[in-house]
This record gives structure tokens, sequence and C-alpha cells, in this order.
């Protein structure tokens, strides 16, 4: 638990006007347990945060869906959104499809390897590739 304490002193840091964090990575348990507190980071550093990484965690599809809420924001400026291993189904794939296709973000590139996504998942970001708006250029 004593990460935790120190996902919470980002809270602080990212709300410093002077901070220039562009990129956070949590990996395996760590970003299980912070994913409420890094969504509540992010979501007040939308203008400066570029890359999330939350890879090899158990995250699942309940958390994603609030990280699918910050990609809906229009401020969200992230480019690249890395989600290995994450335990997500086609759930979690539709709820980030989504939210990518209600608000065309600066998302470049969206790592969802070694989750456990079926057709539905598969079709979902087939339907948001073919969107004109999307702005995807790796998967």
């Amino acid at each position: 638990m004593e990460h935790i304490r120190y996902v919470k002193q980002l809270d602080d840091l990212l709300q410093d006007p002077n901070c220039q964090l562009k990129t956070l990575r949590f990996l395996g348990p760590v970003a299980e347990e912070a994913c409420q507190y890094v969504t509540g980071i992010v979501g007040k550093n939308l203008l400066l945060l570029r890359q999330l990484n939350l890879s090899e965690s158990e995250i699942g599809d309940t958390r994603v869906n609030q990280i699918a809420a910050l990609l809906q924001d229009k401020h969200c400026k992230l480019n690249t959104l890395t989600l290995r291993f994450c335990y997500l189904t086609d759930e979690g794939c539709s709820a980030l499809t989504s939210a990518l296709k209600s608000n065309p973000s600066q998302l470049r590139e969206l790592d969802l390897s070694g989750n456990q996504l079926g057709d539905c998942g598969l079709k979902n970001i087939c339907d948001l590739l073919m969107n004109p708006q999307c702005n995807l250029e790796k998967l």
C-alpha cells in the first residue's frame, strides 16, 4: 500500500502549474490498485498528459470504464493508451471504442494486446477504424 501514497502525491504534483509531466506508467498490481487515483489525476491534467500505460494489471472492464470516461472529455490530449494484459473483455473494449466514437480524440496509439477480446470486441474496433473521424494510427 506504500505505492498508493506515492500515487496520491502525484495529484499534488499535477496540480502545480509548472508541472510538465507527459507520461504516466503504472505496471502490474500497482496499476490495479492505483487506477482510481490515476483516472482522477489524469482528469485534472488532461491538457498535459500524452501517454498513459496501465499494462499487466487486472483493472478489467469495470475500471476501464473510468478511462473511457476520460477519453470522452473534449480536453483529453492522450495520444497513447497502453492497456496490455489488463483482463479486458468485449465489454471493456466496447466502452473504449464507444468513447472514441463519441469524441474523436487525439489518441493515435491504442494497445490492447494480451486481453480477452472476442468477436464482438474486434467488431467494435473495426467499426471504430472505419469511422472517418478516428485518429488511430497504431493498434
